[in-house]
């Protein structure tokens, strides 16, 4: 049994040292080997059926790589637009924000423009019924815009009898304020 052992262990050792030389020597290449080897088997039907469904395993499992890497690529996309999203939603908050402190503002400024509004309808009440020569002494000392906004209300004869009561340099300061 050892001897017959031994005989084919030597058997080997030569066929596979018979392959390579033939390989080395270019005689029969391993590729050419495994090319007609694989030709051969290719006419057993059952083998030819194998090798197609493992030519399509290869092909699916391409596939799949190629899908697994797209959707790589697409689940790094999304994750980037979506940090876009939060980022624009977040924005959106700051400006909702401004627009509410600008609104709360314009109400402020609504309301104080009412108020002087008010203000300077009683002042042109009171200085409509007051004497020129009076109201010439008083509205100087006031603020010129108010001054100016009592004179733009008041009847245009009662202004001019104000306006002429004034010195001078004063009346033809508010006069040019008067024309804008």
């Amino acid at each position: 049994m050892k001897k017959i052992f031994f005989a084919l262990i030597i058997l080997i050792v030569l066929a596979g040292l018979t392959l390579y030389l033939l390989d080395f020597f270019k005689v029969f290449t391993f590729a050419q080997l495994q090319q007609e080897s694989l030709e051969q088997l290719e006419k057993i039907p059952a083998v030819k059926e194998y090798m197609v469904s493992k030519k399509k395993n290869n092909e699916l499992q391409d596939n799949l790589e190629k899908v697994r890497i797209k959707l790589s690529e697409m689940k790094e996309k999304n994750k980037q637009l979506l940090n876009q999203l939060q980022n624009k939603e977040q924005d959106i908050k700051q400006l909702q924000g401004q627009i509410k402190e600008l609104e709360k503002r314009l109400r402020s400024v609504k309301q104080q423009q009412e108020e002087y509004t008010k203000k300077i309808e009683r002042l042109v009440g009171i200085y409509s019924e007051m004497e020129p020569s009076k109201a010439a002494d008083i509205l100087p000392k006031l603020k010129t815009t108010v001054t100016v906004d009592i004179l733009k209300q008041i009847d245009q004869e009662i202004a001019a009898e104000i306006l002429g009561a004034m010195p001078t340099d004063i009346a033809v300061s508010i006069s040019s304020q008067l024309s804008d």
